[in-house]
């Protein structure tokens, strides 16, 4: 149990670390940290990824969310909140008779090495994000792969608007390119307080899917964080993503609930 709650401690500072990386690599984002809460800010209103509220504290107060959700408020912006199915059951409970939304659970999954490489799917090509050209493949290959929806494609484009947002340690960005253009992309960053790698913005277009490419560009984002130091790969999974990553090696270790709060945020 020790060796879980060491590996729970640093699986949750390598999840704020990339939230707070992207955050303050976002132009106009901000982050604030009160109450035991880490605040991510961006810099549009969607409650995807780039206004979340995430735990730091081992124990936080439910009241602390009102005063979170108020920051929002003032900014116009629309958070999620976060949970951790390892420390948070109080919470969860709270949130559950307060009129707090779970949206989904994310399967907190982890890859010990290295992968072995492979060849990518005929006609693919697997790319590195190093040039501004770059950035929009990436972007592109996202778009309506990550981006379900407009908050979806609403958050990754104000995230992913700079070639800076992409590139340059601890981060590291891979796009697939097939028939001329971006259709996969995913990106790694390196905590180097860990040495975990956070495996993130993993999508692709949906005329793409099902060919390998998906895992073709996972597996690039995955082994550079590994090349770049770390020692442990994470990743939250989607319900579309998590039979992907289970064969590709990766193990669930808990998981991680996504909540909007009431309406009126009154908390």
């Amino acid at each position: 149990m020790a060796d879980d709650a060491e590996l729970f401690d640093r699986l949750d500072h390598s999840l704020r670390f990339i939230f707070e990386e992207v955050t303050r690599r976002t132009p106009g984002g901000r982050v604030v940290r009160q109450d035991g809460l880490l605040l991510v800010i961006g810099a549009v209103p969607s409650p995807v990824i780039v206004n979340t509220i995430l735990p730091e504290a081992p124990v936080v107060d439910p009241a602390a969310f009102p005063r979170a959700l108020a920051i929002y408020q003032a900014a116009g912006n629309h958070p999620s909140i976060m949970t951790r199915d390892h420390l948070d059951g109080a919470l969860r409970d709270h949130f559950t008779s307060h009129g707090y939304r779970s949206l989904l659970s994310l399967p907190g999954m982890v890859l010990d090495a290295r992968l072995p490489d492979e060849l990518a799917p005929s006609g693919v090509s697997i790319h590195e994000v190093v040039t501004e050209g770059d950035r929009q493949l990436w972007v592109e290959g996202n778009l309506h792969g990550f981006g379900e929806d407009d908050l979806d494609r609403e958050a990754m484009l104000s995230a992913c608007g700079t070639l800076g947002s992409l590139t340059g340690e601890p981060v590291t960005s891979w796009y697939a390119m097939a028939d001329g253009r971006g259709v996969a992309a995913a990106m790694a960053v390196v905590d180097p307080e860990t040495s975990i790698g956070v495996v993130g913005w993993v999508g692709t277009d949906v005329a793409y899917r099902r060919r390998g490419i998906g895992r073709a560009v996972t597996r690039a984002a995955t082994n550079a964080a590994f090349d770049m130091g770390a020692t442990l790969l994470s990743l939250q999974a989607s319900p579309m993503g998590y039979p992907v990553y289970e064969r590709m090696g990766f193990r669930t270790v808990t998981s991680y609930r996504v909540w909007l709060p009431p309406d009126g945020s009154a908390g």
